[in-house]
């Protein structure tokens, strides 16, 4: 879903910077183990984005 929303970014809305920064920051938290149940992790889809939001805010 996340990887989905770089593309977004990227390619409707013509902000590869922060598609690049997204791309950056979802390879850094499967790099480090947190992933979701689909992914092999045990974290939650909520917990994912509220990491994501903490590199934004």
């Amino acid at each position: 879903m996340v990887p989905s929303l770089a593309l977004c970014l990227r390619e409707s809305l013509n902000q590869e910077k922060a598609a690049s920064e997204l791309e950056h920051n979802i390879y850094e938290l499967i790099k480090y183990g947190q992933t979701t149940a689909d992914l092999g992790g045990q974290m939650s889809t909520s917990e994912i984005f509220d990491i994501l939001k903490e590199k934004y805010v």
